[in-house]
């Protein structure tokens, strides 16, 4: 388990891959991906919910979860009730 968590942070260190406030990791091309196609979604309209989201990634709900609160986090989203839009 210590060498997996040493090998995420040097791989993270690296931007080969990026981890999210839960511990899951993802790809940072696809999570480019993501903000572009959350940032063309919301330019469109008022905000996104969670189920929206992972219709629109075509993913999970966990992992559209991740995702979102990764935005929250460095400031690119912000929730409002039940859904989020663009700071």
């Amino acid at each position: 388990e210590k060498e997996r968590r040493d090998l995420f942070r040097l791989l993270a260190s690296q931007k080969k891959i990026v981890i999210l406030g839960d511990g899951s990791i993802i790809n940072p091309t696809a999570l480019q991906r993501a903000k572009t196609l959350i940032e063309k979604e919301l330019s469109r309209r008022e905000g996104l919910t969670l189920s929206e989201l992972k219709n629109l990634l075509g993913t999970g709900r966990r992992a559209a979860q991740s995702i979102m609160e990764h935005f929250d986090e460095i400031g690119f989203t912000r929730r409002i009730g039940e859904g989020r839009v663009l700071r």
